[in-house]
């Protein structure tokens, strides 16, 4: 009886230790996957930063010259500078809310104790989770603005009076200081999926 007693214990023991971790390595690919797609993110909004620049001191330059012909060039380089910003972003928050459909789920099987839960594990995912509701967010209101942007810029094309070119000037480093901070939330992101790898790597070696 005994030894059948303590069979069971180790058996159960086994299951338990091998449930507790068994989420947390399904987890270690989609964050590499996760960094990796930071990575490209990242150098996509650094070339889109040097190349928002560089149109704004080209738009300056020509402004300055009096250059009409080189600035409704630039004008039409803008407005597909700004379409390539728009198609990014509707990846981008695609990309957002399929991480917070994910991020929901990992918490429901918290909730469900499938593998079993520890209230480290919830706080992580709770945590997890409103990272990437406020990602989305913060996805889809840049999208508002670049649609903005996009859409004032087009309604003054073509016009060379003072004040378009004024306007048109200003919407430009609008878009010039939007490029910065879209930069800085990269690394912020890239930075918040390298804190959760680490957590997951940690809960998995437990």
């Amino acid at each position: 009886m005994r030894p059948l007693l303590l069979k069971s214990s180790l058996v159960a023991l086994m299951f338990l230790s091998t449930a507790a971790s068994a989420s947390q390595p399904r987890e270690l690919p989609q964050d590499r996957h996760e960094l990796r797609q930071d990575g490209r993110e990242l150098r996509d909004d650094r070339r889109d930063r040097a190349e928002a620049a560089t149109l704004l001191r080209r738009y300056d330059a020509a402004l300055a010259r009096g250059e009409r012909g080189q600035l409704l060039s630039l004008e039409r380089e803008a407005l597909r500078q700004m379409d390539r910003e728009l198609a990014e972003g509707f990846r981008e928050l695609r990309d957002e809310r399929r991480e917070v459909v994910r991020s929901e789920r990992e918490l429901q099987g918290d909730r469900r104790g499938l593998p079993p839960a520890r209230a480290e594990s919830r706080r992580d995912d709770r945590r997890d989770l409103r990272d990437d509701q406020r990602d989305a967010r913060v996805e889809s209101a840049d999208l508002r603005r670049v649609r903005a942007l996009r859409q004032d810029f087009a309604a003054l094309s073509g016009r060379l009076g003072r004040g378009a070119l004024r306007e048109k000037r200003s919407l430009l480093a609008d878009f010039s200081a939007r490029a910065h901070w879209e930069v800085a939330q990269s690394l912020r992101e890239r930075r918040e999926d390298g804190r959760e790898r680490r957590e997951d790597l940690r809960q998995a070696h437990r």
